[in-house]
């Protein structure tokens, strides 16, 4: 009888570097575990959310951990979930991206 390997939903690139894979639609999210701060890159979509809570459990985070946010760019999978940082985190992304995260604009649906 043939098994299937369930692929990883977080894995650990470099010491304290970790990857945490996207479910769809979303895209994987990156996270820096530092001393002091912590940084996430992207924060996929906004109805994975409770997924990535998830993953940031699992080494031992909180949402409000996370100090800064860097987005690559203003797809809905990539920035949807930024919101729920606004009281937190510092949000760095390119200015055009400014409206569509703080109205939320899931138009650039890709999948």
């Amino acid at each position: 009888m043939a098994t299937t390997k369930e692929k990883p939903t977080m894995v650990e690139l470099r010491p304290n570097i970790f990857q945490i894979r996207g479910e769809r639609p979303g895209s994987h999210v990156y996270l820096i575990k530092g001393r002091v701060k912590n940084v996430m890159i992207d924060t996929g979509a906004a109805s994975n959310f409770p997924y990535l809570k998830e993953r940031l459990s699992e080494v031992g985070l909180q949402p409000k951990d996370i100090h800064l946010i860097i987005l690559t760019h203003e797809h809905f999978d990539h920035i949807g979930a930024t919101p729920f940082f606004f009281d937190t985190s510092v949000i760095a992304a390119h200015r055009l991206a400014a409206n569509k995260i703080q109205l939320q604009d899931e138009s650039g649906v890709h999948l």
